[in-house]
């Protein structure tokens, strides 16, 4: 979480970026009680994840001088990932004095469909104190299909995704399409 009524930086995203489980830290106390860090969920689609609103493990706004909460952890599977809502592990903020929360982890695994226009975000919250951005990874399937005599033809959702300001690409998995 973020530091109470100082200028130093405040702490680093941790855990791990593409496996991600950690919850959020709580955010450093000054006469109010600090922002409480963000939640971890994992969520395992067979299917089509159709998001229209918030999946949301954001820390939580400190009060007065204390720091904002770190973002938790979102680790999504699906094989088709769609909707315009929103996708975060932001951190929270601290209204005057402290340090905003570092912000969480997100990994999307799996999805060989994007069609996604929503938001997706792991951002530090604001503060007197600069917070770091934490992370959002698109570790995606691929999928490969056989064209004749012609060269496969490789689809991914790396190639997908329009978004993206903090994100890590892994190299893509292929996957025979029968």
């Amino acid at each position: 979480g973020g530091n109470a009524v100082n200028t130093s930086v405040g702490g680093a995203p941790y855990g791990s970026a593409t496996s991600p489980t950690a919850l959020g830290s709580g955010g450093g106390t000054f006469a109010s009680p600090g922002g409480l860090g963000g939640g971890a969920l994992k969520l395992g689609v067979t299917g089509t994840l159709t998001v229209a609103g918030t999946l949301g493990a954001n820390g939580t706004n400190g009060q007065s001088s204390s720091g904002g909460g770190s973002g938790g952890s979102l680790w999504v599977s699906a094989g088709t990932l769609t909707g315009s809502g929103t996708l975060a592990a932001n951190g929270g903020a601290s209204p005057s004095g402290g340090g905003g929360g570092s912000g969480g982890r997100i990994n999307l695994e799996g999805v060989t469909t994007y069609s996604f226009t929503g938001q997706v975000q792991a951002l530090g919250g604001t503060g007197s104190s600069r917070s770091l951005t934490g992370s959002v990874v698109f570790n995606c399937a691929c999928s490969v299909a056989a064209s004749g005599s012609g060269p496969a033809k490789t689809s991914c959702c790396c190639a997908q995704a329009r978004y993206l300001r903090t994100v890590f690409r892994l190299p893509c998995r292929s996957r025979a399409l029968r």
